[in-house]
């Protein structure tokens, strides 16, 4: 699940970061908090509609690859990565592929 409008991060549905991502969220768009039983409520469903109607996707998580493109996990603040491309090289630049959540 993408967290964040600067750089993307990918987290279990139901992992505390999620969780703690997706109370901030509705407490930003309505001035309120979930009950803890509407938030399980929510992730369960948010689950089941990954598990049964979404794309899947595979996730890195410190090195991956695609299109002859590899791509390397710097883990700063910055959420750079160094992107190696088969045919012209290697260049530092803000990470592109989908690497796990930090934790």
């Amino acid at each position: 699940m993408t967290a964040s409008v600067r750089h993307r991060e990918t987290w279990p549905v139901r992992s505390r970061g999620f969780r703690d991502w997706l109370l901030h969220r509705f407490y930003l768009e309505t001035g309120s908090a979930l009950s803890g039983g509407a938030i399980w409520l929510v992730i369960e469903t948010i689950g089941a509609r990954a598990r049964f109607d979404a794309p899947t996707f595979n996730v890195q998580l410190r090195v991956g690859g695609d299109n002859n493109k590899i791509y390397l996990d710097l883990s700063d603040p910055e959420w750079r990565a160094v992107e190696i491309d088969l045919m012209a090289g290697a260049s530092l630049q803000h990470c592109r592929s989908d690497f796990g959540a930090r934790q």
